[in-house]
């Protein structure tokens, strides 16, 4: 038996090492995994990677942390 995948190592390396695409991201691992498997996973494997392309905003001085309160009036 191989172990168990290292995914956050794998995870670090696909950020360090290129260009971080979903796509990038998707490829490592999955080469990543076949490697450590010998090229046939013994289950099914899913994998989602998600791309936030959203703006980050500062937060301002006594706005709550998380989502925007909402007051009712």
């Amino acid at each position: 038996m191989a172990g168990s995948f290292p995914l956050t190592a794998v995870l670090e390396q696909a950020v360090r090492d290129g260009s971080v695409t979903p796509q990038y991201v998707l490829h490592t691992v999955f080469a990543r995994l076949l490697r450590h498997t010998g090229g046939r996973p013994a289950d099914d494997v899913a994998v989602l990677v998600l791309r936030n392309d959203r703006t980050r905003v500062v937060r301002q001085a006594g706005e709550p942390v998380g989502h925007r309160a909402h007051r009712l009036t």
